[in-house]
């Protein structure tokens, strides 16, 4: 399938996709007649995976470790969690101050 095909299918640009092929994501093969792009079912199945860890904010060197079967989906996911969690702690304690300071006047701050 070409590279129209693929957006139609995933719902993934062009933009991305060749974005992802210079990051050594994807790999699709050339067609020896034309030198297009022919993208296989394993690129279908590999872009879907990397549109699902991006959308968790998933680096994507780890991603790419995910791909290459350098580190398992299970493992990938359970450090992605970790730092999702971490992010959301950090995030909480500046709501917290936030809320503390909109109580106070912020005017002695400054």
């Amino acid at each position: 399938m070409n590279i129209g095909d693929l957006e139609k299918r995933i719902g993934v640009s062009t933009q991305n996709t060749r974005f992802y092929e210079r990051q050594g994501l994807l790999q699709p093969e050339r067609n020896a007649w034309n030198q297009y792009r022919e993208y296989t079912e394993k690129d279908v199945q590999d872009l879907m995976m990397i549109k699902m860890f991006r959308k968790l904010g998933m680096p994507l060197e780890e991603i790419g470790h995910v791909l290459e079967k350098d580190t398992t989906v299970e493992s990938a996911v359970k450090k992605q969690l970790d730092s999702l969690e971490k992010k959301q702690r950090e995030l909480d304690g500046g709501i917290r101050m936030c809320r503390k300071l909109c109580r106070e006047e912020l005017e002695t701050l400054d």
